[in-house]
């Protein structure tokens, strides 16, 4: 795999954000060329996970939830990534049934998904989904990795945004951009 993502994005943990992440997949699943299906499935699974990390990561805290995608001749991979409290284990889990439906959902609908805490606190998930239809894109120059920020209504939770190729700006900002002014963030331009 790569180490250079095509699409690197920050915000903050909050459920209207969700939303700006699924605009994000959308435009990038219509730009990769993917069908109805393989666009849900894509935006449902990752979706999922960054809600986890909205309800779980910090305890009803606000904090970073980033999202790295990496595109492939037919694969994607999506890593979605907090500086919370980290993956615990849940007491009677062998014996209890799991009382979510988000993971099983993310399980079903990608080729591959692996679980990690991350040094000093945190998770990262790392979800591949096969999809023979998606073309590869050249990843980011790592020389020009400067994000642009996309102002939401709070200052203090920036939006940063890095794409590439540069034509992936042209597809995604647009949806981005629809659902910052839905969501209750202002048009980055101001």
């Amino acid at each position: 795999m790569s180490e250079i993502p095509n699409v690197r994005l920050k915000l903050a943990n909050r459920l209207q954000d969700v939303a700006v992440v699924r605009a994000l997949l959308l435009g990038l699943a219509e730009t990769l060329g993917l069908d109805a299906l393989a666009s849900d499935d894509l935006c449902t699974a990752v979706t999922e996970v960054c809600k986890n990390v909205v309800y779980h990561a910090y305890e009803g805290q606000e904090g970073p939830l980033e999202l790295e995608i990496y595109t492939y001749a037919g694969a994607v991979e999506a890593v979605v990534r907090d500086h919370g409290i980290g993956i615990r284990p849940h007491v009677g889990e062998r014996t209890l049934p799991h009382t979510g439906i988000g993971l099983p959902i993310v399980h079903a609908l990608t080729q591959r998904v692996a679980y990690a805490n991350i040094e000093g606190g945190g998770t990262e998930v790392r979800m591949r989904f096969a999809l023979p239809g998606a073309v590869a894109l050249e990843p980011l120059d790592t020389h020009e990795l400067q994000p642009g920020e996309l102002d939401p209504a709070d200052a203090e939770s920036p939006i940063e945004l890095t794409l590439a190729p540069s034509a992936l700006a042209a597809s995604l900002l647009p949806q981005v951009r629809r659902a910052m002014r839905s969501s209750g963030a202002s048009d980055p331009r101001g």
